[in-house]
């Protein structure tokens, strides 16, 4: 059985994150974003990839931190076509799936799923379901 995880590792404003790269289809950079009326704030609009509309998810501002001004995004490998909005892609990292340090109640936020000694720095592993369903409740309460 393997037991290895490949890790996308990038950045929100200063702060660097992780997530499994299975749950990205694409990375893209330098698409306009078409602001929607009536959203949360931290929903920046749609992009268009491929002829298709993708919501554009500020985690930045989910975190209670400024905005990030980049237009660089992860599509996300998710039926309601979601991408976060994200400043930096730092690396792809291999490691078991073990070694990521669950939070254990340690931290009241249910965003995120544990983290991960990479390099010596403490990452912090993203729940993309997490934030997917955030929105959407979000989305339908505006």
């Amino acid at each position: 059985m393997n037991d290895k995880t490949t890790w996308l590792i990038f950045s929100v404003n200063t702060a660097k994150y992780a997530l499994p790269s299975a749950l990205v289809q694409e990375i893209v950079t330098d698409e306009k974003i078409f602001p929607l009326p009536f959203v949360p704030d931290f929903v920046a609009g749609l992009i268009n990839r491929h002829g298709e509309p993708y919501t554009v998810i500020d985690p930045a501002i989910i975190f209670d931190e400024q905005a990030q001004n980049t237009s660089l995004y992860l599509i996300l490998n998710d039926t309601d076509q979601n991408c976060l909005r994200i400043t930096d892609i730092y690396e792809f990292v291999t490691i078991p799936q073990k070694e990521m340090a669950s939070f254990n109640g340690l931290v009241n936020n249910t965003l995120f799923m544990g983290s991960l000694k990479i390099n010596g720095v403490e990452v912090t592993v993203l729940d993309s379901n997490a934030i997917i369903e955030k929105t959407r409740i979000d989305i339908e309460n505006s």
